[in-house]
């Protein structure tokens, strides 16, 4: 489990949670989720399937390994506060990007925590 503190206007890259489940719970404020449909063959290919807005006390859940999203808070002056639930430890994920010729490509992050004392 985590429990993410967005700040105003924070946005994540496009990325997938490395095949877990997961359910996304926003305790205070307001998220956008882009979710997409991921292809990899004959080439890696992201399609949007939906934007969902989440406000206090919505989630969204998600099983399937070709998912991938981006999560945004929505609010220029509030931070947001979310519950994530996985299904195992989230220990490395993959970021998506199109190149400039419109190709998808994908990068291995590794999962880190940045704890402050705020």
């Amino acid at each position: 489990m985590l429990l993410i503190a967005w700040p105003p206007g924070h946005v994540t890259p496009i990325h997938d949670h490395d095949g877990l489940w997961g359910i996304e719970l926003v305790l205070d404020g307001v998220l956008q989720v882009e979710s997409f449909t991921m292809t990899v063959t004959p080439a890696l290919h992201l399609a949007p399937r939906d934007i969902t807005l989440l406000g206090v006390g919505d989630h969204t859940t998600f099983t399937e390994e070709d998912y991938a999203h981006r999560c945004r808070n929505l609010s220029a002056q509030r931070p947001a506060l979310s519950l994530h639930v996985y299904g195992g430890v989230l220990e490395r994920y993959r970021a998506y990007d199109r190149d400039t010729e419109g190709r998808w490509d994908s990068a291995p992050q590794r999962a880190e925590l940045e704890l402050t004392n705020d």
